[in-house]
């Protein structure tokens, strides 16, 4: 087990009574440690069938939220990436855009762990563009070939990012 009670009891017990201190261990080892804990200390001595659904819907939650606290900068680059070529491809249809092409921010190196201010802010701003896109395709007129091709480039975008998010999911429900 990652965290175990008599850590966790030294812990309070070095500390003075009513303070608060943060967690020095990595919020995705925290996370980690509760689902193992349920696992090991707390799903023998469930016998109710809706108890134990909830306790395994819980125990998916942490494990892919544990998954989700600490994003590499290689992943969120891949997304924004791939979200800029679909906003280029909409220009190539029409739509204006809120920037220009090549406007973006410089891209941040590749090597780091986890994602740098300007790389979440590079997604964010790329993921509004993306809203505002989508937003434009809905108002063009339905049998506009360029519409009809821009639509079938978006709706194909977004399968390939959901069967991505699918695909990281550790879950039995979508396999």
């Amino acid at each position: 087990m990652l965290l175990s009670r008599d850590s966790a009891s030294a812990t309070s017990a070095r500390l003075g009574r009513g303070q608060i201190v943060l967690s020095a261990v990595p919020v995705q080892r925290l996370l980690d440690g509760v689902a193992a804990a349920l696992r090991t200390d707390v799903r023998p001595h469930i016998t109710d069938p809706f108890a134990l659904m909830q306790l395994r819907a819980i125990d998916e939650v942490l494990i892919n939220l544990a998954e989700r606290v600490d994003w590499s900068l290689a992943d969120v680059a891949e997304e924004t990436d791939e979200i800029e070529r679909m906003l280029a491809r909409l220009r190539k249809a029409g739509w204006l855009g809120d920037r220009v092409p090549g406007d973006a921010p410089s891209r941040p190196q590749a090597e780091s762990v986890a994602p740098s201010a300007d790389a979440l802010q590079r997604r964010s701003e790329a993921l509004f563009s993306l809203r505002d896109a989508l937003i434009w395709l809905e108002q063009l007129p339905v049998r506009d070939e360029t519409a009809v091709a821009a639509r079938s480039a978006a709706v194909e975008f977004l399968r390939t990012a959901t069967a991505r998010e699918r695909g990281r999911l550790k879950s039995g429900m979508y396999t």
